[in-house]
């Protein structure tokens, strides 16, 4: 084996124990998020970053801050994820970062926004489920655009309804609901 053969297996074998490491921080977060010790928690997140700064940990400390409603501090380690992935070119990866973007911006009330990473969700994924669509739905009758809000509505029902999830059915239907009032008191 040469010595630039030898010296990549090195470096990979390095990468992978950093990445093993930063995991096992990551689950000894997640230890802590279990029992409500979040300032813990966090700094055992943003040292995972900090070990390997890969998309997944980007992510996991992301979803700690947007659980804790620290937005703008989600969306910061959300935003780099998000390039890496698209570098990568990991499309699943990238559909996951827009989607928590999606639920920050509707969180933040920037329902449009919100609606433009959910379309890209959408162009990455062409299997929505339920959830999401009523999700959408209800950003676009925040947005009041409620044609789109009642075709999301009434998409999420049927996939609800095809999935036999009754929760989610009733779900649309309360969101179907309120978009028919607001469609009269307009």
């Amino acid at each position: 084996m040469g010595e630039t053969a030898r010296a990549c297996c090195v470096q990979d074998g390095h990468r992978k124990h950093v990445m093993n490491f930063a995991n096992s921080i990551v689950r000894q977060a997640e230890n802590c998020c279990a029992e409500q010790h979040w300032e813990r928690a966090e700094r055992l997140f943003r040292a995972a970053v900090e070990q390997d700064p890969s998309p997944g940990h980007r992510i996991a400390l992301g979803a700690f801050l947007a659980d804790r409603q620290q937005y703008h501090a989600a969306i910061g380690q959300l935003m780099p994820a998000l390039d890496a992935a698209q570098l990568e070119g990991d499309l699943d990866l990238q559909a996951v970062i827009f989607a928590d973007l999606a639920a920050i911006y509707r969180e933040l009330g920037e329902f449009e926004l919100a609606r433009r990473f959910q379309r890209q969700v959408l162009a990455l994924k062409h299997d929505a489920g339920a959830g999401e669509l009523l999700a959408w739905s209800a950003d676009a009758l925040l947005a009041g655009k409620l044609t789109l809000a009642e075709q999301l509505g009434r998409q999420a029902f049927e996939f609800a309804e095809d999935a036999g999830d009754i929760e989610l059915q009733s779900d649309a239907c309360g969101t179907l609901g309120v978009i028919a009032a607001r469609g009269h008191c307009l």
